[in-house]
């Protein structure tokens, strides 16, 4: 039986988690196949030492994830696969929207939509993909090399943006 995820994040702020090129990357297959990790119970799709950065940004700032990569489509597996890798937190949201091709919204899209309806100004996205907003690239995103994965230097700067008052929408 599987250990269930149990810690759930306190705050209204939201970390949009993509996973390939985020919590894996070149780095890590190459650091996968050198320590001969194929024997052992670690999943192979997923940097067991990002998913600890995770869990660092999670204990400091308190923020929900919600699970933007492609991922998301399913949940009970990605969940469980979390899980494995040593993912201290509940994933209870996801990022809705399952369209593909030219007149599809972009990944920003779709989070600046789902953070408008949540109300939320307080977020940070991980993602190796920029296909963000000109706001989103301005006080929101962090574009993680997919070559190198997550690193602490990630997450010390996503701990910045969740950490800053946010601004005051103006009414116009």
């Amino acid at each position: 039986m599987e250990k269930e995820v149990t810690k759930k994040p306190r705050g209204k702020a939201y970390i949009f988690l993509d996973i390939d090129g985020v919590l894996n990357s070149d780095d890590w297959y190459h650091y996968y196949w050198e320590n001969d990790l194929k024997y052992t119970n670690k999943e192979y799709n997923i940097d067991f030492r990002a998913v600890e950065r995770i869990n660092r940004l999670v204990e400091a700032t308190g923020a929900e994830i919600v699970l933007s990569s492609s991922w998301r489509f399913d949940m009970d597996a990605t969940k469980l696969r979390l899980s494995r890798t040593g993912l201290k937190y509940e994933i209870s949201k996801k990022l809705p929207g399952c369209e593909f091709g030219v007149n599809a919204p972009t990944r920003g899209e779709l989070i600046a939509e789902y953070t408008k309806n949540q109300k939320c100004r307080q977020y940070v996205i991980l993602d190796d993909d920029n296909d963000m907003t000109d706001e989103q690239k301005e006080n929101h995103f962090i574009k993680i090399d997919p070559f190198v994965g997550i690193t602490d230097s990630d997450i010390d700067k996503a701990i910045e943006i969740l950490s800053r008052k946010p601004e005051k929408k103006s009414k116009v």
